[in-house]
């Protein structure tokens, strides 16, 4: 079976579905959503598109409600600034994308609410499109989309096999760059000019005691959450190379080696933000 069948997020809204354990990439995309602000606005005082219509495709989108809030953040922002700058009523063609085992259906239950949110917002026309398929290749035509948006998804590594169903020969296949191997990758295939690189941290645990005023996150309720979200990240991954009754078991016992891991330190990811034009 190949990566691209395997590599999808929990799909549904059951308890360890990834739309119920992605608190961790919502907050991470709110975190940024000043930078988008700023770096979106220069972008429309230099560009024009056709007929007033922006194209926005949004990489890995995953099967929960957070694609829906990047572009509703990258709507509002140009709806915003088009109305300082006089722009006609615009219109926004969105592109969902995933790989072909994503479950789009559970986005596609959201869009109604959506809709009509964007309509209170009078944000102009919005057409949803589901592009199944892996941001590796070619998913467009040159030239096509105005905005790329990608969240928490270019760590998937684009090839390569689980080797055999053996604890010791299995590889996840994740990368995490540091912020120079991004910008010199970037700088040396020359397509991209960067206009803001930056850097923040944020905890395995998203964070959880910011969101709770009236207790304290212990170390069990911060163990359990962690274990959660890497099963709705891993799940199906290590379902074909294990089968699925071990799951519970699995990830009960991560929990528990999580919660003895942060007695001794407090874990952060690392993200990197970055904004790139293509060079003309």
């Amino acid at each position: 079976m190949t990566m691209e069948r395997l590599l999808c997020m929990k799909g549904g809204m059951g308890e360890t579905s990834y739309a119920k354990n992605s608190i961790l990439q919502r907050k991470a995309i709110m975190k940024v959503k000043t930078l988008l602000d700023e770096n979106l606005l220069k972008l429309m005082m230099l560009k024009k598109t056709s007929n007033g219509c922006w194209k926005i495709a949004d990489l890995g989108c995953s099967s929960g409600p957070n694609t829906l809030i990047s572009i509703s953040n990258i709507m509002e922002i140009i709806h915003k600034s088009s109305l300082k700058l006089n722009h006609k009523k615009l219109v926004f063609q969105i592109y969902l994308n995933d790989l072909f085992e994503n479950d789009f259906n559970n986005i596609f239950k959201l869009l109604p609410d959506f809709h009509q949110s964007m309509q209170g917002e009078n944000f102009g026309a919005c057409y949803m499109n589901a592009t199944p398929g892996s941001f590796y290749g070619r998913l467009f035509p040159n030239y096509y989309i105005d905005i790329f948006h990608s969240s928490y998804c270019v760590h998937w590594l684009s090839q390569g096999l689980v080797e055999e169903a053996k604890l010791d020969l299995f590889n996840i296949p994740i990368y995490h760059p540091t912020i120079e191997e991004v910008e010199q990758i970037i700088k040396a295939e020359g397509s991209f000019i960067i206009k803001t690189l930056k850097t923040f941290k944020i905890g395995w645990d998203a964070n959880l005691q910011e969101d709770m005023n009236d207790y304290v996150v212990d170390r069990k309720m911060r163990g359990v959450f962690i274990s959660k979200y890497h099963r709705a990240l891993l799940e199906s991954l290590l379902i074909a190379e294990f089968g699925e009754n071990i799951m519970d078991e699995l990830f009960s016992r991560f929990a528990k080696l999580i919660q003895l891991f942060i007695e001794l330190k407090s874990p952060d990811l690392m993200n990197i933000v970055l904004f790139m034009t293509k060079n003309s």
